[in-house]
């Protein structure tokens, strides 16, 4: 689906939940393409604006997304493109590739191009009392994720990210546990193996960005680079139990 809107902040799209074991979708799909005619990409959604929950009903499996390619010209991911101003909870989601033929999660020649290996850009808004938004157990494995930044020109910038589970996070605070990043590369201007650009608080708790033992996999930024966040501008940064492995 490419553009989902809603003005109404407590609606709530039909939430996605799980109970099929090994429930697979998207094997071998092209979503957009990597220049200005695809603005944004994703394996679910493309751009939504209403808030979205995927997995958050007991007792559901995991929702895999294999094969799947998503370019576009300014957000990507293997789920959904762009979050917009509003409250999200995804759990149990899963991006995967494949040792052969990995996903490839693209955005075009800019600076503020956005791809994460779930969400490109995520846009949180704060729900009352309630005013977290989640990423859980989720997993990106065996993808590329890239952003070519070849013509960055006139100084940094804090737009753009890339991101193994996220590529630019801002507007709510955000809890990311119990997530893996594992045999992905990610190359950009602000790369991250967890999240690539955060302007909030992000709470990462119980994450781990994997490689093999007899493979390497880089993360690349050309202005700035982290195991697990590659630039925040939160004026509250916080990092709880982080566990990283290469």
């Amino acid at each position: 689906m490419g553009y989902v809107d809603s003005q109404d902040n407590t609606s709530v799209i039909s939430s996605l939940n799980i109970t099929q074991q090994n429930y697979v979708v998207g094997r071998s799909s092209k979503i957009g393409k990597a220049d200005n005619t695809t603005t944004y990409a994703g394996g679910t959604f493309g751009y939504i604006r209403t808030q979205i929950k995927i997995n958050t009903d007991e007792n559901t499996d995991e929702a895999v997304m294999q094969g799947v390619t998503s370019a576009a010209g300014e957000c990507a991911g293997g789920f959904i493109g762009k979050i917009d101003n509003k409250r999200y909870q995804i759990r149990k989601a899963v991006v995967k590739g494949s040792d052969a033929e990995p996903n490839g999660i693209i955005s075009v020649k800019s600076r503020t191009g956005y791809a994460g290996g779930l969400v490109g850009r995520a846009n949180g808004r704060a729900n009352g009392t309630d005013d977290s938004c989640e990423f859980q157990n989720c997993r990106a494995d065996t993808i590329a994720i890239n952003v070519s930044v070849s013509d960055l020109t006139g100084g940094e910038s804090t737009s753009g990210g890339d991101g193994g589970i996220v590529g630019r996070i801002q507007g709510a605070e955000v809890t990311i546990s119990d997530c893996e990043v594992q045999k992905t590369s990610i190359t950009g201007g602000k790369s991250g193996g967890v999240v690539g650009n955060t302007a909030v608080t992000v709470k990462l708790q119980n994450c781990v960005v994997n490689g093999t033992e007899d493979q390497k996999y880089e993360i690349t930024g050309k202005e700035t680079a982290g195991g697990m966040i590659g630039l925040s501008t939160a004026s509250n940064k916080k990092i709880q139990s982080v566990k990283s492995a290469t």
